[in-house]
């Protein structure tokens, strides 16, 4: 088993982080190897999530975890990786980071053998789709209501319309502009959207 120590490395030791070690601990090493594959070979794909809704249902009925701690585990592990790209770790750089987690032995040679298999493959596909990024640089909204028809329930509706400005942080090319209009429901999807995104990211920090 690795060492309980915390210590100071890629991967940060907060609660959280050692709650969703605690979660893959508690998965069999050879059911937890096939989930890994998966996640890395889908963790380039952003907006595709690596198991359908059916997939989830078996594979929490199989490892007898509940939805909450099914979705740990695929973050823990994405969060895992993502920084082992980050860093291009190499095989015996990532075993040694994630010996000073609480990780056991069996689960750290399954994200290894993971990671050797598919790590290079991971990085050179964020190299092509990560470069320079865009980054949001400004945003401006109003609402509006239109009475124009009597006959269209939707124009009757307020609308928020965003102005989005984005830009290359590296670029020295002129930042872009564009707008979305989103209806009430369209907005409330998004900002649900957004706090599931929010606490993701908190499950990390």
């Amino acid at each position: 088993m690795a060492s309980e120590t915390k210590q100071s490395g890629v991967f940060p030791q907060t609660q959280q982080f050692v709650k969703a070690i605690e979660i893959i601990n508690g998965v069999d090493a050879k059911k937890l190897s096939k989930i890994l594959s998966r996640i890395i070979d889908n963790l380039d794909k952003r907006n595709e999530k690596a198991f359908s809704e059916e997939e989830e249902e078996k594979l929490c009925e199989i490892l007898t975890l509940d939805g909450a701690a099914f979705a740990t585990l695929i973050s823990c592990s994405s969060f895992i990786f993502d920084q082992s790209a980050k860093n291009a770790l190499k095989a015996n750089k990532l075993t040694t980071e994630l010996n000073k987690t609480s990780m056991d032995e069996a689960q750290i040679n399954g994200f290894v053998k993971a990671w050797t298999e598919h790590g290079p493959k991971l990085i050179e596909k964020l190299k092509e789709t990560c470069f320079a990024p865009t980054t949001l640089k400004g945003m401006n909204w109003s609402l509006q209501m239109s009475v124009a028809s009597q006959n269209s329930a939707r124009l009757r509706q307020p609308r928020a319309i965003f102005e989005l400005n984005t830009g290359h942080p590296i670029s020295k090319d002129k930042d872009d502009s564009f707008f979305m209009e989103l209806s009430m429901d369209e907005l409330t999807n998004l900002f649900n959207d957004l706090e599931q995104i929010q606490k993701q990211l908190d499950s990390l920090t």
